[in-house]
């Protein structure tokens, strides 16, 4: 076959406007994707929308925060972020959701001690309105 030295040039020309057209295609996504349809964020969404492994995870928060201040008061509003209606209950459901998924002994102890230090009087004052006094 004979040469006449123009297919590496040919060739190269072909690469540049390949990879040319790509990033120009690649551009007018982005700028289609953000300007002129840009993301919208959730407004007001709820925490009661969670995923049960971070309702968990709010659930062993207020725990946690409960093993350190022992305001079982203040831990019921925490827990009421996710569950108003009844907090305790999402709680027992919280700590079989980590017993199944394999939480740590130390996060699940420090769900039960939470569990354990609301009793009725803590609970009833809760539901009236009381205000977390430790």
């Amino acid at each position: 076959m004979l040469s006449t030295g123009k297919e590496p040039k040919l060739k190269n020309k072909r690469f540049l406007f390949f990879f040319l057209m790509i990033l120009i295609g690649a551009g007018a996504g982005l700028a289609v994707g953000w300007l002129a349809f840009p993301p919208q964020a959730v407004e007001q969404a709820k925490l009661s929308q969670l995923r049960e492994d971070f309702k968990t995870d709010v659930a062993l928060m207020a725990a946690e925060q409960y093993a350190v201040n022992k305001d079982a008061t203040l831990a019921l509003d925490n827990l009421a972020l996710i569950d108003p209606s009844d907090p305790v209950n999402y709680l027992v459901s919280s700590i079989r959701f980590a017993e199944t998924a394999g939480y740590p002994a130390d996060d699940l102890a420090k769900m039960r001690g939470l569990f354990n230090g609301i009793d009725a009087a803590i609970l009833q004052n809760w539901k009236a309105g009381g205000t977390s006094g430790n």
